[in-house]
């Protein structure tokens, strides 16, 4: 500072609300990302178990007529774990 400048502490800073919101859309982008990770996971168990249940239907080794239902039940859940997982992250600004 010279030339007779002062400092002003009120236009050195940026606004404390202008600080906060940043803060909230980055907690939001890290929640964002941990719920895709964990709707990932859930599509991927979902799906292994459902593959699990129908190999063991067509090989015989699995004659419960219920056995089915599960097989549709795990790729439901998985499929709309995947969807919420991918809705998730994406934010609106980018079609990625």
């Amino acid at each position: 500072m010279g030339n007779g400048e002062r400092h002003d502490p009120v236009r050195s800073h940026p606004p404390l609300g202008r600080d906060r919101a940043e803060g909230q859309r980055e907690m939001i982008a890290f929640l964002r990302t941990v719920l895709y990770g964990c709707c990932m996971v859930i599509a991927l168990m979902c799906g292994m178990a459902a593959l699990t249940i129908t190999v063991a239907i067509v090989t015989k080794k699995l004659s419960d007529p219920q056995a089915w239902m599960a097989v549709v039940f795990f790729t439901l859940v998985g499929g709309i774990a995947w969807i919420a997982g991918r809705s998730a992250r994406w934010n609106g600004s980018s079609l990625d």
